[in-house]
């Protein structure tokens, strides 16, 4: 993923910007990565951890992008956590409700796309609100350092090395 898929996407993206690829090459290519990475998930075994944590994932409404949603999961997964996998642009009420009917410790959001009408930093600060026992893990590609204003319960997520190196503790 590191070496190939990730770089690979961020040619896509520049060249999707600047014209050279247009929106539906993007997410044909998008959805073969996104085919493997599936594939590869459901092919981990089942084993039984009693340490194990519970994960709920989703992108917020209206981002589609779920590339690092799926590759999150499957990180999960073979590090034999527990995964509740809502998916790509969940309103905002289904993660409500879905915390008054689910138990889960993490909360592990993306968002890689600027919407004008999204405030990702309130979105955010909403969450930690609502579930304020609960650690939020978020990554954006277009948010610099952790915003002030964020709550203890806010973990940033930058690259893939820190969500191994967040794992790695939750095991020791």
């Amino acid at each position: 993923m590191t070496d190939l898929y990730y770089p690979f996407l961020e040619k896509v993206g520049i060249l999707w910007q600047s014209g050279d690829v247009n929106p539906a090459q993007e997410h044909f290519v998008t959805n073969l990565i996104r085919n493997k990475i599936i594939s590869a998930t459901e092919q981990l075994p089942h084993t039984y951890n009693p340490n194990a944590k519970t994960f709920l994932l989703m992108l917020p409404e209206g981002e589609w992008h779920e590339i690092t949603l799926l590759f999150a999961n499957y990180l999960l997964k073979e590090a034999r956590h527990e995964v509740i996998y809502l998916g790509q642009s969940v309103p905002y009420s289904d993660v409500l409700a879905t915390g008054a009917s689910k138990s889960f410790d993490y909360i592990f959001i993306s968002s890689t796309t600027t919407q004008p009408e999204f405030d990702f930093i309130l979105y955010l600060k909403d969450l930690g609100g609502a579930f304020p026992d609960k650690k939020i893990l978020y990554f954006s590609t277009f948010l610099g350092k952790k915003p002030a204003e964020l709550s203890g319960n806010h973990i940033q997520i930058r690259s893939l090395e820190d969500f191994t190196n967040f794992l790695d503790q939750l095991e020791s």
